[in-house]
């Protein structure tokens, strides 16, 4: 389950579209598929934040 699928069925707060992003093609740094990152935007509410991060 999506972080963002999870926030939002257990109304610990709203989240934004997610979103992919493509790292840095660098000869430095190994191209692979997972060179990418995915990022939403979120409003949490206080009393659940804690329990996210850990």
């Amino acid at each position: 389950m999506l972080v963002s699928q999870a926030i939002e069925e257990h109304e610990w707060g709203n989240c934004s579209w997610v979103t992919r992003h493509q790292l840095l093609l660098d000869p430095a740094v190994p191209y692979t598929s997972h060179n990418s990152s995915m990022c939403f935007k979120a409003d949490i509410k206080i009393e659940y934040l804690q329990l996210i991060i850990d």
